[in-house]
């Protein structure tokens, strides 16, 4: 099949540091599963994605259609899919070679634990981008299994799940078998470095980000701007995860303050002042009055005494 280049590139091709990734002209792959750009990476070229290739994972091109049936993607489609995947730094170093069409087969892989746990980890990465999957003690059914297909839900589970898996005999009869397994979903989240005592404030020194598991987890991590300058509302012991409900929320705004609005672009950002009609913390959707026309507006606090108006 004829292959076109894509280059997001200024220099020669021989330059220092660039790498060649080759897509595939033909994927297989599970029926109604979410299809990724790096479903379509030649094998023998993954090694020299590996720096993007949670970037290729995350950029969805389309659902694999029923079981049995074909589709293609054209050239264009996943050349404006790369674009919006990769950064700018990325586009100097990366350069694909793409077929001018690729053929998409919706077909059952054999049953194995591996490939139910690859199939799970990709379609549950993507519904947290920050945080890292693992797959333990996948159980599947006994025998053989021609034609399948897993509902995989899209919410991530608490710890063990019990997926329904639908088989298809060679007279396309349906049956309905189970796997079963655990979840770990691990997380960089900030751990104590020495025991935090209520009323006191975090100082950076404190805490120090640390991969952990959080699938049982109730409560969020605070960002690291929440965090630092923080008042202890429960004490929290040396080691430990420090959770929002850990801190304060401290009031970002109140009632009758002058307060900063602000609106932005890419390339520009603009300011004026305003009065606070409520109270506020951040993360919270605020009413003020604008000083000059007394108009309302609505926006949401992202600080001390700020308010951004989208």
């Amino acid at each position: 099949m004829k292959r076109w280049m894509l280059s997001f590139l200024f220099i020669a091709q021989t330059s220092f540091g660039v790498q060649l990734i080759e897509l595939q002209s033909e994927v297989q792959a599970p029926p109604n599963s979410s299809l990724s750009l790096w479903d379509l990476v030649e094998p023998a070229s993954a090694k020299n994605a590996n720096d993007i290739q949670s970037k290729l994972v995350g950029q969805s091109l389309m659902v694999v259609p029923a079981l049995g049936e074909r589709t293609e993607l054209s050239f264009q489609s996943i050349a404006d899919h790369l674009k919006l995947a990769l950064s700018s730094t990325d586009r100097l170093i990366y350069k694909f070679s793409i077929p001018r069409r690729v053929t998409i087969q919706s077909q059952s892989p054999k049953l194995t634990k591996e490939v139910v746990s690859e199939i799970l980890k990709r379609e549950w990465q993507a519904l947290c981008d920050k945080c890292q999957i693992e797959i333990l003690d996948v159980t599947l059914p006994i025998g053989e299994f021609a034609k399948w297909q897993m509902d995989v839900p899209k919410t991530l589970p608490r710890g063990s799940f019990n997926l329904p898996l639908i088989s298809y005999d060679p007279t396309g009869k349906e049956s309905r078998f189970w796997v079963q397994g655990r979840l770990d979903i691990l997380k960089e989240v900030p751990i104590a470095q020495r025991a935090l005592y209520v009323g006191e404030r975090v100082r950076e020194e404190d805490f120090k980000y640390s991969l952990r598991s959080i699938t049982h987890a109730t409560d969020g991590a605070p960002s690291k701007e929440f965090l630092v300058g923080g008042m202890v509302k429960t004490p929290v012991a040396a080691n430990q995860v420090i959770w929002s409900q850990n801190l304060l929320r401290e009031k970002a705004l109140k009632k009758g303050d002058m307060v900063r609005v602000i609106t932005q672009g890419k390339m520009w950002e603009l300011s004026a002042p305003a009065i606070a009609e409520q109270d506020g913390e951040v993360g919270d959707t605020v009413t003020l009055k604008n000083l000059s026309s007394q108009k309302k507006l609505t926006g949401l606090v992202v600080g001390k005494g700020e308010v951004e108006i989208k």
